[in-house]
Parts: structure tokens; sequence; C-alpha cells
């Protein structure tokens, strides 16, 4: 499992190293007015596709606009929030209502158990007596 995993992580690592290098050469043509970055952004062309870190810093800038515009709303904040905790505490309930049940299972079992050894202890406490009583008999 691990062996797969470091070779998913390569996997992604060497896509993005490359797919960086590469945006340039499908990019060098490439005009504003269809890009969508240059849309979100609010400039009419992308910069230069010859400086391919200028070209991705352009495009995670559009990225990280779609990011802040869900966080800088508060009632969106504060709804995510609320939603969380109710959902926490409706899963919190059912697990309490689970563990209560199996806990409520598992004490009327051992207080059965216990019952149980009780009155067997108590036959077997009273065969032990008889065993020390004199025998009438011996006399």
């Amino acid at each position: 499992m691990k062996f797969l995993a470091t070779i998913l992580l390569m996997g992604f690592m060497g896509m993005a190293l490359f797919g960086l290098i590469g945006m340039t050469h499908q990019m060098s043509g490439h005009s504003g007015s269809d890009c969508l970055a240059s849309f979100v952004v609010g400039n009419i062309i992308c910069p230069d596709g010859n400086d391919s870190f200028s070209y991705a810093f352009y495009h995670i800038q559009a990225y990280q606009f779609f990011g802040n515009a869900f966080i800088s709303s508060f009632a969106a904040i504060s709804a995510v929030i609320a939603l969380a905790f109710v959902l926490a505490f409706i899963f919190i309930e059912i697990d309490n209502r689970l563990v209560l049940k199996s806990q409520i299972f598992y004490l009327k079992k051992r207080f059965s158990e216990i019952i149980d050894s009780l009155i067997s202890s108590r036959g077997n406490f009273i065969r032990w007596l008889s065993l020390l009583e004199n025998s009438p008999s011996a006399r």
C-alpha cells in the first residue's frame, strides 16, 4: 500500500512539474478573450506565455478568487459552522444510543451471570456446610 501511495504521489508531482513547464508551449498563442482567468481577475489579456511562473501565478490568482468569494460571506461561514455542529450532535447522539444499547445488553447479561453465580455459590456453600456437620450416627 505504501508503494502504491508513493508511486501515485510521484506521478502527481511529475504531472504538476511537467505541466507547468509545458504550459508555455501550449498557451503561447493564448488570447485573453477566451480565458476564464482573465475574466475572473478583471484583466482583458492574459500575461505573455513566455514566462511560466508569471503565467501560473496569474491563473492561480484566479483560482484563489473562487475560494475567497465563498469565504468572504459571513452568512455562508456561519451556516457551514452551524451545519457542522448539527451534524456532529446528530452523529454523537446516534453513537450514544448505540453505545447505550450495547451497555444495557452487557449489563443485563452480566447481572444474570452474577445472579446465577450467587445461586450456585449459595448451593455450594450449603453443600460445604453439610460436610462440616456432625453426622448423628457418629456419636
